[in-house]
């Protein structure tokens, strides 16, 4: 199989949905894109028949065979939509979940060695988790247990006082760094993976529509499916890129995928 890239582009890059208007959302909808490249790539698989000539067997006729195109797109930003748009999905809404929130705060070095925090309420308790963080003595970081009597914790212990909400501390542990979590309910929020519901929604076949390079003329495709469910994160160089490939779909009475316009 030969690969060829056929073309690529950067600029005022967007996708339009064509497969929304029977859903839930009734109509169709515009995915801008702040893609720092995309390239349209030709893979081409040429069909050969071979004959013994001249001593050795040689090709001695071809076909095209078959061409499939791929869309790239790469990003090295992307808003919350996109990253849905990346992996296929768009968001769900949770009417309520709970989501373990990351606190760090410092503890008083003088007593009372308790961390004062409103939402360490009973409802929440169990998904409390406390570490000590000590940077100028390493051995002595770790996580703390849970206090049988909140009020007088023990060497490794905290106790987690849900009436006073805070947390209280050994005097062993004074001026120290304290990192926690702290479960947080959260009403209609937006998620991507997860428990999918019945009714989750995909972006499945979109046109697209960009600016080539180094012509720029504008670029139109009108019909590309998602050829990968995602592409990971890409870590390497100053920052992380976004990676997807697409089929770009050849429309009936079309000879190829595209259409590219001179430009203005």
């Amino acid at each position: 199989m030969t690969s060829i890239a056929f073309r690529s582009g950067i600029g005022d890059l967007h996708a339009v949905t064509k497969s929304l208007t029977s859903t839930s959302i009734g109509e169709e909808i515009m995915v801008p894109l702040n893609s720092v490249n995309f390239t349209l790539q030709v893979n081409s698989s040429p069909q050969r028949a071979r004959a013994f000539r001249g001593g050795v067997i040689q090709n001695v006729a071809s076909a095209p065979g078959e061409a499939t195109w791929t869309l790239t797109l790469e990003a090295e930003y992307a808003t919350w939509q996109e990253i849905g748009f990346y992996i296929n999905q768009l968001p769900e809404t949770a009417a309520s979940v709970r989501v373990p929130t990351l606190k760090t705060a410092t503890i008083p070095s003088t007593s009372p060695y308790e961390i004062d925090d409103a939402a360490i309420v009973s409802a929440v308790s169990a998904g409390i988790y406390v570490y000590i963080s000590d940077v100028d003595n390493p051995n002595n970081s770790g996580y703390r247990t849970r206090a049988a009597t909140p009020a007088t914790p023990s060497v490794g212990e905290v106790g987690i006082d849900t009436t006073g909400n805070s947390l209280i501390f050994n005097s062993s542990d004074a001026g120290k760094v304290v990192v926690y979590t702290i479960p947080v309910t959260f009403t209609n929020r937006e998620y991507y993976g997860g428990p999918r519901g019945a009714s989750a929604l995909t972006y499945d076949r979109l046109e697209f529509r960009g600016i080539t390079y180094p012509f720029n003329s504008p670029i139109y495709i009108p019909d590309i499916t998602f050829a990968t469910i995602s592409s990971p994160l890409q870590l390497g160089g100053d920052v992380s890129t976004l990676s997807i490939e697409m089929d770009a779909n050849v429309p009936i009475g079309w000879d190829t995928p595209y259409q590219e316009f001179k430009p203005v």
